[in-house]
Protein backbone atom coordinates (compact mmCIF):
# COMPACT_ATOMS: atom_id res chain seq x y z
CA UNK A 1 0.00 0.00 0.00
CA UNK A 2 1.36 3.47 -0.75
CA UNK A 3 1.92 6.01 1.78
CA UNK A 4 -0.64 8.57 0.69
CA UNK A 5 -3.34 5.90 0.22
CA UNK A 6 -2.10 4.85 4.15
CA UNK A 7 -2.32 8.30 5.19
CA UNK A 8 -5.66 8.74 4.18
CA UNK A 9 -6.92 5.52 5.43
CA UNK A 10 -5.57 6.77 8.81
CA UNK A 11 -7.44 10.22 8.55
CA UNK A 12 -10.50 8.50 7.32
CA UNK A 13 -10.68 6.24 10.33
CA UNK A 14 -9.89 9.05 13.02
CA UNK A 15 -12.54 11.10 10.69
CA UNK A 16 -15.36 8.00 11.64
CA UNK A 17 -14.19 7.40 15.56
CA UNK A 18 -14.71 11.15 16.17
CA UNK A 19 -18.06 11.62 14.34
CA UNK A 20 -19.83 8.27 13.89
CA UNK A 21 -23.52 9.79 13.07
CA UNK A 22 -22.39 11.37 10.06
CA UNK A 23 -23.76 9.58 6.90
CA UNK A 24 -20.95 9.64 3.98
CA UNK A 25 -21.92 8.47 0.54
CA UNK A 26 -19.64 8.10 -2.02
CA UNK A 27 -21.80 9.18 -4.88
CA UNK A 28 -22.71 11.49 -7.79
CA UNK A 29 -24.81 14.63 -7.59
CA UNK A 30 -26.50 16.43 -10.23
CA UNK A 31 -29.39 18.74 -10.79
CA UNK A 32 -31.15 15.53 -12.03
CA UNK A 33 -31.43 11.95 -11.58
CA UNK A 34 -29.56 9.84 -14.10
CA UNK A 35 -25.87 8.63 -15.39
CA UNK A 36 -23.22 11.17 -16.18
CA UNK A 37 -19.75 10.70 -17.61
CA UNK A 38 -17.14 11.26 -15.07
CA UNK A 39 -13.66 12.83 -16.57
CA UNK A 40 -10.85 10.93 -14.43
CA UNK A 41 -7.92 12.86 -15.19
CA UNK A 42 -5.56 11.61 -12.21
CA UNK A 43 -5.85 10.03 -8.94
CA UNK A 44 -6.92 13.24 -7.60
CA UNK A 45 -10.52 13.57 -6.56
CA UNK A 46 -10.21 17.55 -7.12
CA UNK A 47 -9.00 17.22 -10.64
CA UNK A 48 -12.09 14.65 -11.76
CA UNK A 49 -15.65 15.89 -12.88
CA UNK A 50 -18.59 15.62 -14.11
CA UNK A 51 -18.24 19.22 -16.48
CA UNK A 52 -16.86 17.98 -19.95
CA UNK A 53 -15.87 21.43 -20.44
CA UNK A 54 -14.28 22.01 -16.70
CA UNK A 55 -11.88 18.51 -17.82
CA UNK A 56 -11.22 20.14 -20.96
CA UNK A 57 -9.87 23.77 -19.64
CA UNK A 58 -8.45 22.00 -17.06
CA UNK A 59 -6.27 19.77 -19.76
CA UNK A 60 -5.69 22.62 -21.85
CA UNK A 61 -3.95 24.79 -19.56
CA UNK A 62 -2.16 21.98 -17.80
CA UNK A 63 -0.90 20.39 -20.65
CA UNK A 64 0.97 17.55 -18.38
CA UNK A 65 -2.06 16.24 -17.68
CA UNK A 66 -4.91 14.47 -20.01
CA UNK A 67 -8.03 12.96 -19.44
CA UNK A 68 -7.01 9.61 -18.61
CA UNK A 69 -10.61 7.95 -18.46
CA UNK A 70 -14.44 8.54 -18.90
CA UNK A 71 -16.83 6.58 -16.66
CA UNK A 72 -20.36 6.55 -16.47
CA UNK A 73 -21.43 6.78 -12.93
CA UNK A 74 -24.76 7.44 -11.66
CA UNK A 75 -25.95 10.76 -9.72
CA UNK A 76 -28.84 11.20 -7.73
CA UNK A 77 -30.04 14.78 -6.60
CA UNK A 78 -29.67 16.92 -3.51
CA UNK A 79 -33.53 17.31 -3.14
CA UNK A 80 -33.48 12.81 -3.22
CA UNK A 81 -30.36 12.72 -0.95
CA UNK A 82 -32.11 15.57 1.83
CA UNK A 83 -35.07 13.17 1.41
CA UNK A 84 -33.79 10.02 1.73
CA UNK A 85 -31.09 10.28 4.14
CA UNK A 86 -32.24 13.37 6.36
CA UNK A 87 -36.27 13.21 6.43
CA UNK A 88 -36.36 15.80 3.96
CA UNK A 89 -34.95 17.98 6.06
CA UNK A 90 -31.38 19.93 5.26
CA UNK A 91 -28.67 20.92 7.37
CA UNK A 92 -27.74 23.84 9.05
CA UNK A 93 -24.18 23.53 6.45
CA UNK A 94 -24.51 22.69 3.23
CA UNK A 95 -20.64 22.46 1.93
CA UNK A 96 -20.80 22.01 -1.79
CA UNK A 97 -18.22 21.44 -4.41
CA UNK A 98 -19.17 19.86 -7.48
CA UNK A 99 -16.20 20.82 -9.46
CA UNK A 100 -18.09 22.79 -12.13
CA UNK A 101 -21.88 21.65 -11.28
CA UNK A 102 -22.66 23.80 -8.26
CA UNK A 103 -24.67 25.91 -9.86
CA UNK A 104 -26.86 23.22 -11.08
CA UNK A 105 -27.09 21.64 -8.08
CA UNK A 106 -27.61 24.66 -6.33
CA UNK A 107 -30.56 25.78 -8.27
CA UNK A 108 -32.49 22.47 -8.34
CA UNK A 109 -32.34 22.52 -4.53
CA UNK A 110 -35.89 23.01 -3.51
CA UNK A 111 -35.39 25.06 -0.16
CA UNK A 112 -38.97 26.05 0.12
CA UNK A 113 -39.91 23.46 3.35
CA UNK A 114 -36.36 23.56 4.73
CA UNK A 115 -33.22 25.27 3.68
CA UNK A 116 -29.58 25.41 5.62
CA UNK A 117 -28.82 28.27 7.37
CA UNK A 118 -25.28 28.27 5.95
CA UNK A 119 -23.90 27.27 2.38
CA UNK A 120 -20.33 27.14 1.77
CA UNK A 121 -19.89 27.37 -1.98
CA UNK A 122 -17.02 26.96 -4.00
CA UNK A 123 -16.35 29.77 -6.58
CA UNK A 124 -13.58 29.71 -8.74
CA UNK A 125 -13.13 30.87 -12.56
CA UNK A 126 -14.69 27.40 -13.81
CA UNK A 127 -18.37 28.64 -12.33
CA UNK A 128 -18.08 32.16 -13.50
CA UNK A 129 -21.04 31.94 -16.14
CA UNK A 130 -23.06 31.06 -13.54
CA UNK A 131 -23.95 33.46 -10.56
CA UNK A 132 -24.06 31.48 -7.37
CA UNK A 133 -23.53 34.52 -5.59
CA UNK A 134 -27.08 36.23 -7.41
CA UNK A 135 -28.63 32.79 -7.38
CA UNK A 136 -27.88 32.53 -3.65
CA UNK A 137 -28.87 36.47 -2.56
CA UNK A 138 -32.13 35.79 -4.68
CA UNK A 139 -33.00 32.89 -1.85
CA UNK A 140 -32.09 35.41 0.52
CA UNK A 141 -28.85 34.27 1.68
CA UNK A 142 -26.41 36.70 2.38
CA UNK A 143 -22.46 36.36 1.36
CA UNK A 144 -20.76 36.39 4.88
CA UNK A 145 -17.22 35.75 4.10
CA UNK A 146 -14.64 34.30 1.75
CA UNK A 147 -12.43 31.65 2.49
CA UNK A 148 -9.56 29.61 -0.16
CA UNK A 149 -11.95 29.29 -3.65
CA UNK A 150 -15.07 29.72 -1.03
CA UNK A 151 -17.55 31.78 -0.56
CA UNK A 152 -19.61 31.33 2.77
CA UNK A 153 -23.32 32.43 2.93
CA UNK A 154 -25.94 32.76 5.34
CA UNK A 155 -29.60 32.87 4.93
CA UNK A 156 -31.23 36.16 5.89
CA UNK A 157 -33.10 34.47 8.75
CA UNK A 158 -29.86 33.60 10.55
CA UNK A 159 -27.47 36.53 10.00
CA UNK A 160 -28.54 38.51 13.03
CA UNK A 161 -28.88 36.20 15.33
CA UNK A 162 -25.45 37.14 17.57
CA UNK A 163 -24.79 33.31 18.55
CA UNK A 164 -25.10 32.13 15.50
CA UNK A 165 -22.67 34.53 14.35
CA UNK A 166 -19.76 33.22 16.83
CA UNK A 167 -21.00 29.80 15.10
CA UNK A 168 -20.02 31.26 11.62
CA UNK A 169 -16.76 31.98 13.36
CA UNK A 170 -15.76 28.15 14.62
CA UNK A 171 -17.05 27.26 10.46
CA UNK A 172 -14.35 29.69 8.91
CA UNK A 173 -11.28 28.03 11.27
CA UNK A 174 -13.13 24.74 10.19
CA UNK A 175 -13.30 25.11 6.73
CA UNK A 176 -9.88 26.46 6.63
CA UNK A 177 -8.52 23.47 8.66
CA UNK A 178 -10.31 21.47 6.50
CA UNK A 179 -9.07 22.49 3.20
CA UNK A 180 -5.66 22.39 4.47
CA UNK A 181 -6.30 18.67 5.74
CA UNK A 182 -8.13 17.90 2.09
CA UNK A 183 -5.50 19.34 0.09
CA UNK A 184 -3.13 17.00 2.08
CA UNK A 185 -5.82 13.95 2.07
CA UNK A 186 -6.23 13.83 -1.82
CA UNK A 187 -5.71 10.29 -2.95
CA UNK A 188 -6.72 7.25 -4.61
CA UNK A 189 -10.61 7.33 -6.13
CA UNK A 190 -12.08 5.14 -8.69
CA UNK A 191 -10.04 6.22 -11.61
Amino acid sequence: MNRTLKLTLILYSAFYEQRPRDINLNIGISDKPGNLEFYCIDEYSGRNTFDRKTAEKFVLEHPEFKIREIKTIEVKTINDIIKQYNNGIFPDLLSIDIEGLDYRVLSSADFSNSFPKVICAEITQLNNDENICELLESRGYIPYTYTIGNIIFVHQSAYFHQPFLYFIFILLFYFTFEEILWDCSLVQTDC
